[in-house]
């Protein structure tokens, strides 16, 4: 069964990590991926966000192939860390 939640709750849980800085690779991942969430909608009918965008829209890439492949061995990391954090949070 599919999680549903609503814009309010990925706002909420954005504003509740405090990351401190705006520029830090955690709160650029989060801004990344609430920049999907566009409408109330959108958390029913996206079903997922290319990792690759992310990628660029985190490391600002561009669309440089070999920068986006280095940068994807960190991306892994990276979201590991976030889930942590989110985890922390909502244990």
């Amino acid at each position: 069964m599919a999680i549903t939640f609503k814009l309010q709750d990925i706002d909420e849980a954005i504003e509740n990590l405090h990351y401190k800085s705006e520029t830090t690779l955690k709160a650029r991942l989060l801004k990344a991926v609430r920049h999907y969430y566009i409408e109330e909608a959108s958390s029913e009918s996206l079903q997922a966000i290319d990792t690759e965008d992310l990628v660029q829209a985190v490391w600002d890439t561009g669309a440089d192939p070999e920068l986006i492949k280095t940068k994807r061995k960190n991306f892994s990391s990276l979201k590991s860390s976030v889930n942590s954090d989110l985890k922390k949070l909502y244990t």
